[in-house]
């Protein structure tokens, strides 16, 4: 195991789990040696954290003055380790509520190396609640079709993150729980491998210590999938209302099928542009324009020249024609997603 590791507990409003896991962490051999931070996250009472540094003289507490969410909370303890502890590789994450063992925690240490992120997932069988294993699933599949990527947990708090990751994952935006979620959407894009550990589920009855507001935070990832479908579906609209009336009224004369989709690509383009680059993908990346526009000239240009040769091949009246557009888009929808998350708006 690598001594080279740092643990990171954020914790608000916590009752004697975290003292348990704190006293367990610093009793085992393999473990007692690694820095030890926990986040206080705006918590009222300080009870329970004059405990902990009575008992325990070297445990580092940093603490918010007001809550900032679970994501702003693990910021700051990778911000305190970025900053004040340069040997440390990885760091290690897990939650203050009783969910997570300790001696998971250890095989999830021994499964980390550089470029990795270990990820605790846990087994959604009939015996987790209906709510958390819907959810969860419903997640993984999101991020499977959007990503490629194959996350059998994603809401796990059990991590490992290579150092270098974390300094990246101080600009996501989010500072809660939708934070965690980010860190998984953008891992395959920043070079991350990722490996999957099986870790107990624990979970007590209503899970009284979890501060998820189910609606509030459910709404707040699924956003993220939400953005870019609203995006692409109103270009889409848009797209097909101006190739139609194009069609109809400017290039209706037959065989001019490709200007009529290349101007209305333009116009869809130029929107798709500006909602993509200031809503979904939160202005990342640079050069944003001039690689948009490659883009859309490559994807009009496809878009005109496979709906043309479709129109002309089947002799197509105007109804075909809007009806051959539409398969052509759906064909060049994934290429395009791809390209505007791994190139054009990928933060770098």
């Amino acid at each position: 195991m690598s001594n080279k590791i740092a643990i990171v507990i954020p914790a608000y409003e916590p009752d004697k789990h975290l003292l348990s896991l704190v006293a367990e962490i610093k009793e085992e051999k393999d473990l007692k040696a690694l820095p030890l931070i926990v986040v206080d996250d705006g918590t009222k009472d300080q009870m329970l954290f004059d405990q902990l540094q009575d008992k325990f003289s070297q445990l580092v507490i940093l603490h918010h003055a007001q809550n900032k969410g679970k994501g702003g909370a693990l910021k700051t303890g990778f911000s305190y380790i970025i900053e004040h502890l340069p040997e440390v590789a990885g760091i290690a994450t897990l939650d203050a509520d009783g969910q997570h063992k300790v001696s998971d925690l250890k095989k999830c240490l021994v499964a980390f190396a550089p470029g990795e992120l270990v990820l605790g997932v846990r087994s959604f069988d009939q015996d987790v609640p209906w709510r958390s294993r819907f959810g969860n699933q419903l997640t993984s599949f999101l991020v499977k079709k959007t990503t490629g990527s194959d996350f059998q947990d994603t809401q796990t708090g059990l991590r490992v993150i290579p150092v270098s990751y974390a300094k990246k994952c101080l600009d996501f935006p989010a500072n809660d729980y939708a934070f965690e979620f980010d860190m998984l959407l953008a891992a395959k894009d920043n070079g991350l491998a990722i490996k999957q550990v099986t870790i107990s589920t624990v979970y007590e009855e209503g899970n009284p210590t979890s501060h998820f507001h189910v609606l509030r935070d459910s709404f707040k990832i699924y956003w993220r999938f939400a953005k870019f479908a609203i995006s692409s579906l109103s270009s889409a609209a848009i797209d097909l209302a101006a190739f139609v009336l194009l069609a109809r009224f400017l290039f209706s004369a037959n065989r001019q099928a490709f200007w009529a989709v290349l101007s209305a690509r333009l116009i869809s383009g130029s929107y798709n542009y500006l909602l993509n680059r200031h809503l979904v993908f939160a202005k990342a990346g640079q050069h944003t324009v001039l690689k948009y526009i490659g883009l859309a000239i490559v994807q009009a240009g496809l878009a005109a020249a496979l709906t043309g040769m479709l129109v002309m091949h089947f002799s197509a009246s105007l109804n075909l024609e809007t009806v051959l557009k539409v398969l052509v888009d759906l064909v060049l929808f994934i290429f395009s997603y791809q390209v505007q998350k791994r190139w054009i708006f990928n933060g770098n």
